[in-house]
Formats: C-alpha cells, structure tokens, sequence
C-alpha cells in the first residue's frame, strides 16, 4: 500500500461512523476508466410491483450490483414487516432512462426510506471529475443536491451506503473521492444519513480484505474473488447489513423485528446465491 493510499484510508476510517453527517478526508482522485469496470452495463429496473395497500411502510432499496447483494439478505431480514422494492443499477449521474425510473419508483411505491449504494459507475460518470478543483463544490449543487431532491420529494428519508474499499488501488482512492461528497451531503441535508461501508467490511487498517473473523472467530470470506473485489459474500452482507437494518429500525414510525434465521436463510446458499463459485470457503 503506498503512503497517499495508506494516509486516505487511515483519514477516512478515523472520520467514519456507523452513521455520520461530519466529513471525512481523502487524497484527490481521478475517475476509473470503463474496462476497469468489474459490473454489468447498468439498465434500471424495479424488480417488485407497486406496494399493496395494506399500511406497511415501504423502504426502496436501490443502487449497483453491491446493492444486488445486500437487497436479498435485507428483504429476508425484514419479512413481511416493510414492503421493499429493489431498484437494480440505479444511479445518481444517470441518464433519462435512469432519471425516469426514479420517478416512477418515488411515484407508485411512495416510500418513507430509501437506502441507496452507488460505486464504481458512478466514479465513470462524466460528472465524476475529482482532479478538477472546482469539482467537488460542482457534483455537490449540481449533481447530488438535485438528485436527493428528486429522491425526497414525496418525504422519504435517505441512507447513502457508502462503498467500502476496492482490490485496487486507483479504485480505492477513486471511491474515497464519492465517500467524502456522500459524507457533506448528509452533512448539509437533514434528511439524508451516511453509513461508510467499509466501518464494516474492510480490513482492521480500512483497507481492502477478502476475508475477517466470524462469530466464532474463525475467518469468514466477506468479498467475492471478483477483480472489482466490492461485491459481498453472505458474510459480507450479514456484516454491511446488520447496521443498515438497525437504520430502517430507528426510522420506521414502528421499530421493526429482524425475522429469526435471516442471516442463514435461502438467500445465502444456491440456488439463490448468484455465482456462489465467487464466494470459496476460506482454507
């Protein structure tokens, strides 16, 4: 790990909290280029239909393909509590497609949460320009300020889940950039919170690891043995999950009760598990 990597790292996880509105800090990046990219082609879809009228609340849970992973682990925890619709490849700098899904999803599913994670393609964007010094204070009124008014506009409040640190290095400190806009953000909106991911996935340094210690202590594979390194093993999820989970809890008009077995149920094992090849038992 070089010096700047490793002082970035140490700023960001020292000013991270399970959920924060101060800022953290990082070394200036620049944007990744698309054959860096370790996820499918982004397309917006909702995979439930408009929630019943039945008076649960309804979370939205939207983002890139880390949120693919999180999504299951959260829908099984929560039951039959919280009507939760995911919103698959959603991203902040998207386009009309994207932009319109989002209307749509806000619309029809009216939800009182929305708990988003973004990451690599968002640092593909063209908004994305974190070697520009006029940058950050630019994605910030220009990009995020419109999007989370677009998100909150029917009163939900919003979780940014924000990326834990990557297999590379370029990538790490690229994500580090994306961190320290979604920290201010929920520093300056009162109806947005920010939870750093890598408070939960990363290694004891803040930097990247395949593996921590489980329940037990014996080493539990977090990470998929993709080249992105980003994406979560059940491990993983249960981990990022939990406090994410404890948010919903703590901003529902009505706590909610985490449904018995959920961090071992179907979804953690094929065939649910999508390419469970990537997710090897530690030896």
């Amino acid at each position: 790990m070089t010096r700047r990597l490793a002082l970035a790292l140490a700023l960001a996880v020292a000013a991270a909290s399970a959920c924060s509105s101060g800022a953290e800090s990082a070394s200036d990046t620049t944007a990744t280029t698309a054959a860096e990219a370790d996820d499918p082609t982004p397309t917006t879809t909702t995979t439930t239909a408009s929630p019943p009228d039945d008076g649960r609340p309804t979370v939205v849970l939207a983002g890139d393909s880390v949120m693919g992973n999180l999504a299951p682990g959260i829908a099984a925890a929560l039951g039959d509590q919280v009507h939760a619709p995911y919103l698959a490849q959603a991203r902040i700098s998207g386009d009309a497609a994207s932009d319109q899904a989002w209307d749509q999803t806000i619309e029809e599913d009216d939800p009182e949460l929305v708990v988003i994670h973004v990451g690599s393609w968002e640092v593909l964007s063209r908004d994305f320009r974190p070697g520009d010094p006029t940058w950050f204070e630019e994605y910030a009124t220009e990009t995020l300020d419109p999007f989370v008014a677009q998100v909150t506009s029917g009163g939900a409040r919003v979780l940014f889940i924000g990326p834990a640190a990557a297999r590379t290095e370029q990538r790490t400190v690229n994500l580090i950039s994306l961190n320290l806009e979604l920290t201010a953000l929920a520093g300056r909106d009162e109806s947005v919170d920010f939870l750093n991911a890598g408070t939960y996935v990363n290694g004891p340094t803040g930097g990247f690891t395949e593996t921590l210690p489980g329940p037990d202590g014996v080493p539990v594979r977090i990470r998929r043995t993709d080249e992105l390194g980003l994406h979560l093993c059940p491990a993983g999820v249960v981990r990022l999950a939990t406090p994410v989970l404890q948010w919903i809890s703590d901003h529902l008009d009505e706590p909610v009760s985490l449904a018995d077995g959920w961090d071992h149920a179907a979804w953690t094992r094929p065939p649910d598990l999508e390419k469970p090849e990537q997710c090897p038992a530690v030896t």
